[in-house]
């Protein structure tokens, strides 16, 4: 129903298809873009945890994850506003990026 809805098409379509992969992270990501850090709350009532990081973080794991430039933190009972929850992680993941070549 999303497909259709969005993209006003039948989503056993080829085109359809071919509309849907175009806004998928994973036609864009690969070695070549910068480094991503993602951290999203479990708690999450706006953003479902599951309908957002589990499918994008497939992809960017594929895409980048042989290079160590994707983190994914799961912050448990985190809500939709993060702030500074992981103020540290974020730091070591931007040191770390920053030593590599």
């Amino acid at each position: 129903p999303a497909v259709r809805t969005l993209l006003g098409c039948d989503p056993l379509t080829a085109t359809c298809r071919a509309k849907a992969e175009r806004l998928d992270p994973g036609f864009w990501l690969d070695s070549s873009d910068p480094p991503v850090y993602l951290a999203h709350g479990t708690a999450d009532t706006v953003l479902p945890y599951a309908e957002h990081v589990t499918p994008f973080a497939a992809l960017a794991e594929r895409a980048l994850g042989g290079t160590r430039r994707f983190r994914l933190d799961r912050v448990e009972g985190g809500g939709h506003s993060l702030e500074t929850a992981n103020a540290t992680a974020i730091r070591d993941f931007l040191r770390a990026m920053a030593a590599l070549p």
